[in-house]
């Protein structure tokens, strides 16, 4: 699951697949403003490390499974933590799970922020906590 989870955000990051490929729920086009402002506030970013700080699997309902992961992001000039809230969806032939994310937010580097501006850049903007290692509840 972690690598899938870098591999959704690297390429949410980098704008090099359909953003919303990754993601459930979310409005496309929502979606493609906040990637595009995250390049412009933050520039070209990747993760460097994917840690996992939870996961709630469950057998008796269909996606009701969730994680919560937290990642080191960085580019030449920056690094940032950011953490990410996925579904947790299996494949019944193969049995293999892979994640659709919920959520994404990333804290703004000191030095990044305006006056009175937000410290974390969230998608969707629904999110409550700034903990990276919180996940909301389903």
């Amino acid at each position: 699951m972690q690598q899938d989870v870098r591999r959704a955000v690297d390429q949410f990051l980098t704008g090099s697949v359909e953003p919303s490929a990754w993601w459930t729920e979310v409005d496309p086009r929502e979606l493609l403003e906040f990637q595009q402002k995250v390049r412009a506030r933050l520039g070209t970013l990747t993760t460097a490390s994917v840690t996992q700080t939870e996961v709630r699997l469950s057998m008796q309902s269909i996606g009701k499974s969730a994680g919560a992961f937290r990642l080191l992001l960085e580019s030449t000039t920056i690094q940032t933590v950011a953490s990410v809230s996925v579904e947790i969806v299996t494949d019944f032939q193969t049995l293999r799970p892979s994640v659709l994310i919920r959520s994404l937010s990333i804290q703004l580097p000191s030095g990044t922020t305006a006056d009175g501006g937000d410290e974390t850049l969230s998608f969707p903007r629904t999110i409550a906590t700034s903990d990276p290692d919180s996940l909301s509840t389903p």
